[in-house]
Formats: C-alpha cells, structure tokens, sequence
C-alpha cells in the first residue's frame, strides 16, 4: 500500500472517528510508563508509541516485525488526555495533509527516503499542555536476494529537516541533509 493512501486512511479515521482515536490516545500520569499501543487492527501499517521507553519496552518495541510500509508517531510529555484535545487531533491533521500535499509528495517517494518532520510546539489550551509532536515515516523495500521474501531495511541517505515555522507550526520548507 503506498504511503499516500496510508496517509488518507489516517486522515479519514482521524476525521470521521475522533472518539476512538480518543479511546486509542488518552493517557494519564508519566508517558514513559506507558506501552506500545499498536493499531493492528485499524491499520497494520501504523504503530504509535511513546517516545520515552523503559528499557523493557524498548526491547519490545525494537523486537516488533513491522509491515513492510509503516509509520510512527511519537508523543512525549503531554498533560491530562491529549487526544480529547481538538486543537491537538486538528494539528495532527494538518501534518499529514502538509506531507502529503508537499512538492516531493508521497506518490514520488523512493524507497531510500526517510522523512522526518520537526517537533510540532503546541502551547496551553484550555488548561492543556502538548509539548510536541514527530512524525517519522521509513519505507523499506524488497531488494534483489536469493531469499525472495526477505525485505531489507533502506537507511536513507536524504532527510527532510524543517528549519522554518509555517501556520501548521511545522515548516515553511524542508531543507535536505546529506549524512
């Protein structure tokens, strides 16, 4: 399944299920003692977790066999329940969309790319604090091998880093990074 049609799945649950992704999202207390919530059943393509782990749960995490195209979301350092935010599910909105519409789009993407997109500073809201948000999208792709099956991990060359802050609170442009 291609990246942009992964992407206008989430946006469509996003949009026509907010209090399951509500159900799915809120969290209370320290996000580092919270597990890996994985969305198997919604879009196997989609893992969301936090992005502080206890050693366990890192183990965990690194030891999952992901789809062959996936996504992460991390979410770190949020006060009360985040997601029964609007502004924040909004916010998440308007990344994908940004990504999806932006001019090297998600129809063109190689399989080498990693896009990564700076750490989104939401500020207090009715008495909420979110402190950001990243997004990491990684495409792995089958390379010629004697074992047919086998899919090989690309680690891209090229990221996508924003400098600038836009109206989404992202980024006016990327700028790409040679490593």
């Amino acid at each position: 399944m291609k990246l942009s049609t992964i992407t206008n799945k989430i946006i469509e649950y996003i949009e026509q299920n907010i209090s399951e992704v509500d159900n799915v999202g809120s969290q209370s207390g320290l996000v580092y003692e919270r597990k890996p919530i994985i969305l198997t059943d919604i879009f196997p393509a989609i893992r969301i977790v936090p992005r502080l782990f206890k050693p366990k749960q890192q183990d965990l995490f690194n030891s999952q066999e992901y789809e062959a195209t996936y996504a992460l979301y991390y979410y770190y350092q949020a006060k009360d329940d985040w997601a029964e935010d609007m502004i924040a599910l909004n916010h998440i909105d308007k990344l994908l969309r940004l990504i999806k519409s932006s001019k090297w789009g998600l129809d063109i993407l190689t399989p080498a790319l990693n896009i990564t997109a700076a750490v989104l500073n939401i500020h207090e809201t009715n008495e909420k604090l979110i402190s950001g948000w990243k997004i990491e999208w990684q495409h792995l792709i089958q390379l010629p091998h004697d074992n047919p099956t086998t899919i090989t991990p690309i680690n891209p060359e090229n990221l996508y880093i924003s400098t600038d802050r836009d109206d989404f609170g992202i980024a006016e442009k990327y700028n790409e990074v040679k490593h």
